[in-house]
């Protein structure tokens, strides 16, 4: 039942990421009210979501999860379009043609695409999870090792293929 609690929490895991990027941005600012405000909203969400999830849809715990995972991405998202209305803030990544052309959303579809066929080699490789819990100790490390190198060098490959390249994370974006 956990593994349900925890598949519903990760579509939130973003938005609680955003979160804490972008809250030092406010209270640098000195505004402290802005992110409480977008707090009491976020929990608001989370307590109606909650009694829906719960109630009307019969969802159990899981549906406590989902709405804890809904709050977070309602919490980032306004604290996101409250940044940028208070700051005029724009991405640079928008404006950095060495980029080869990208924006927010083909970066975000390259690497949702990345990480797509990443998990489909890696349920592939890694077989029938009873014969994984079987295994002793020692060959589940190497296996899980095996795997992460697996991984990152599926995931690396398909990013370079889709056209991101590391050092388009160290320029700086032009200004023209």
């Amino acid at each position: 039942m956990a593994l349900y609690s925890l598949m519903a929490f990760c579509p939130g895991l973003i938005g609680f990421v955003v979160v804490k990027v972008l809250a030092p941005g406010f209270y640098a600012r000195k505004d402290t009210r802005t992110p409480v405000r977008v707090a009491m909203v976020a929990m608001l969400v989370n307590v109606l979501a909650a009694a829906v999830f719960t109630l009307v849809f019969k969802f159990g715990h899981v549906g406590l999860a989902l709405a804890t995972s809904l709050s977070g991405l309602i919490n980032a998202l306004l604290l996101y379009s409250s940044f940028v209305r208070e700051t005029g803030y724009r991405s640079g990544m928008a404006d950095n043609h060495r980029s080869r052309g990208s924006s927010w959303g083909g970066f975000v579809a390259r690497v949702v695409l990345a990480s797509t066929v990443m998990a489909v080699v890696l349920l592939q490789a890694t077989g029938d999870p009873q014969a994984w819990t079987s295994k002793a100790v020692i060959d589940r490390v190497l296996w899980l090792m095996m795997g992460i190198g697996l991984g990152s060098g599926v995931y690396f490959v398909c990013l370079y293929l889709l056209g991101i390249r590391f050092d388009d994370f160290s320029r700086p974006a032009d200004r023209g």
